[in-house]
């Protein structure tokens, strides 16, 4: 059911068939297959419910051998750190869930873009029948450009993140019920669904994908967490937009000072990263940290290898010797995050 999908219950051949009990007779229905997610158009005239469920699962059965095949295909493409990934998330290591995630990483900011696309057509859709605007897409800008100032330590985080997939889960249900009418539409709504159960997972050990918009890019930016018992802390941010290219940036604090790495991967983006680094390490230092050594490197210089995002975010992560980072980790976070946005 749909209820089960909001507590991150699997997009299955049930689950959607529920969902399709109380669509309108006469439109077309979607399955989706219970292993890989498949999906395929019933059409709903004259026939019943039962017979719509048999002859779904039939042709999802004759279909799911080819198109599985691909799914495996380009999973088995994955980075090694994905399958990782997913096993620290304690998420089964399916083909759908591997695309969900090679995407996430790769293509940052896609779970949100389409979020915002299916509130921009539910609030057209609205328009339509109600003769008034609807508000989804306005407020899940609101919620976006508003997130970053919540992250004052784990708590505050993770309230934060869970209002983001509230929304985000609200809309997609919403998606379901009204508006995903084509075989691609259902096919991103499961992709969104997936996504959004790995970083709720994720997010927990303080590994966010947070959402944010960026020189008018709805983006999302990878940050990670860690403090150690050694009392010493680290910050991994990762992102990949239209202004900075592919960059990542490392905090890491000791003794109250200060030492940071910023790479990218043209001269321009090293230049404006730095230009937003020098801001956010200036008043850093007016809250009271003491500025230790800082670098901004182009990762194309030197004969460097091509910059991995996912190798760069787990750098100095340990899951079995850490603890919740401190308030002082989250604030340098929130710093930078904020500098990000503000910039442009």
């Amino acid at each position: 059911t749909m209820a089960e999908m909001n507590q991150g219950g699997e997009l299955t051949l049930g689950n959607l068939l529920t969902a399709a009990r109380n669509r309108k007779v006469g439109r077309m229905d979607y399955t989706v297959d219970d292993d890989f997610g498949l999906l395929t158009e019933v059409v709903t005239k004259g026939k019943s419910i039962s017979a719509q469920i048999e002859e779904g699962v039939a042709q999802a059965r004759a279909a799911m051998h080819g198109d599985a095949k691909q799914m495996w295909t380009e999973a088995a493409d994955a980075d090694k750190g994905i399958y990782e990934v997913l096993e620290n998330a304690e998420l089964t290591l399916s083909a759908e869930n591997v695309i969900a995630a090679k995407e996430l990483f790769s293509d940052k900011g896609t779970t949100v873009r389409r979020v915002k696309e299916f509130a921009k057509r539910l609030d057209a859709r609205g328009a339509e029948k109600e003769n008034s605007l609807q508000a989804k897409e306005l407020g899940l800008d609101d919620l976006v450009r508003t997130i970053t100032d919540r992250f004052t330590d784990y708590e505050s985080a993770q309230e934060a993140m869970e209002i983001w997939e509230s929304n985000a889960e609200s809309i997609m249900r919403e998606t379901t019920g009204s508006l995903a009418e084509t075989v691609a539409d259902m096919r991103a709504v499961s992709m969104v669904y997936k996504q959004l159960a790995l970083t709720s997972s994720l997010r927990k050990q303080e590994n966010y994908e947070v959402p944010m918009e960026i020189n008018g890019e709805m983006t999302s930016i990878n940050l990670v967490l860690v403090h150690n018992a050694e009392e010493k802390g680290t910050v991994n941010i990762t992102m990949q937009t239209e202004a900075f290219g592919k960059a990542g940036v490392r905090f890491r604090i000791s003794q109250n000072t200060l030492e940071s790495y910023f790479i990218a991967d043209s001269e321009m983006g090293k230049e404006r990263l730095q230009t937003v680094g020098t801001a956010v390490l200036e008043q850093l230092h007016k809250q009271g940290l003491e500025i230790g050594e800082t670098n901004y490197v182009n990762s194309h210089s030197q004969g460097r290898k091509e910059l991995n995002l996912l190798t760069f975010s787990q750098t100095d992560v340990d899951n079995n010797n850490r603890t919740v980072a401190t308030k002082q980790l989250y604030e340098v976070a929130k710093v930078f995050l904020n500098g990000l946005q503000s910039a442009f």
